[in-house]
């Protein structure tokens, strides 16, 4: 069946429907702009369920993602199977479903922003798009008032995620600032939790081992400006049936001009396991260089941590 749409410019478009379409996803060759419409004509009776089609596009019966992504979708839709639709949608670019599986959970009391940023098309609502766009840019234009150390003989890399402020690189070493952005007063030990039980869940799904024991609370530090809570997580990884380890130090702390919150990290390896470069789970400052050298780098930057003015 064919049918004629028009879209934003007024360029009208031929639409080809099946009869188990219930939407599709045209370009505008003359705007360039994305548009979803819905069949019309539709029989809801031959569309399985919304469940099934949601733990088909998962992959497996894991209760945790069945469960985050249906509380995404009653938070964001009112129609279930329009959502259904969009996830398919998304799951078609891996990396781009990945990344948003991963903001549901770091921005969970904000989900209708990673709707607008994955999920909505320049034809539901611009302003969307716009309000987005401006969260991402904030991101950097808050950090712009920060001083942030680079150590000696690092070079910085690429990263396209919005939430990476620096990510540099050398002699072994990684260091890297995120922004997770506006925190309330008082919620900075939850907001700590969250992230580390966000990060952990993350670890679990990628086959990372002893997940459960791999953040260890190390100390609070203060220099003078800003109040840090530091850890240190142990990511044991398995590449090409090889076992190893990388060793990050981690330092939590809120910028209390903006109030955004901020991880900053440094890490070593990856090490092939077992090793005696460092004790798995265990801070040892007198004998493990690896992590002396981590504490010790660590501390120059967060002593030279400042605001640029």
């Amino acid at each position: 069946m064919t049918m004629v749409e028009k879209c934003l410019c007024g360029n009208e478009l031929s639409l080809e429907w099946n009869d188990n379409e219930k939407f599709k996803l045209i370009r505008c060759p003359k705007c360039n702009n994305e548009m979803k419409f819905r069949n019309p004509n539709f029989n809801e009776n031959i569309d399985i369920t919304y469940e099934n089609r949601l733990k088909q596009l998962l992959g497996n019966d894991d209760p945790f993602w069945f469960t985050t992504i249906d509380n995404f979708v009653n938070t964001t839709y009112e129609d279930k199977e329009e959502a259904i639709e969009d996830l398919e949608n998304l799951a078609k670019n891996k990396s781009k479903f990945n990344e948003f599986t991963k903001q549901i959970i770091q921005r969970k009391d904000d989900l209708k922003s990673v709707k607008n940023e994955f999920l909505n098309y320049q034809s539901k609502d611009i302003q969307h798009v716009a309000n987005d766009m401006a969260r991402i840019m904030n991101y950097r234009m808050h950090a712009e008032q920060l001083f942030i150390p680079i150590l000696n003989d690092f070079q910085i890399q690429n990263d396209n995620n919005p939430q990476t402020i620096l990510l540099a690189s050398g002699r072994g070493f990684m260091e890297q600032l995120t922004s997770d952005g506006y925190i309330e007063d008082g919620q900075f030990e939850k907001r700590i939790d969250l992230v580390i039980n966000n990060t952990k869940q993350f670890m679990k799904n990628n086959g990372c081992e002893d997940v459960d024991n791999s953040f260890i609370y190390y100390k609070d530090y203060n220099n003078g400006i800003f109040n840090f809570k530091l850890y240190v997580q142990d990511m044991i990884i398995n590449v090409q049936n090889q076992k190893k380890v990388i060793r990050n130090f981690i330092a939590y702390f809120v910028e209390p001009k903006m109030h955004d919150f901020y991880q900053l990290s440094l890490g070593a390896g990856p090490f092939t396991m077992p090793t005696e470069q460092l004790k798995i789970g265990i801070i040892d400052l007198k004998q493990d260089q690896i992590t002396i050298s981590l504490d010790n780098l660590m501390q120059t930057i967060l002593d030279n941590l400042k605001y640029k003015n």
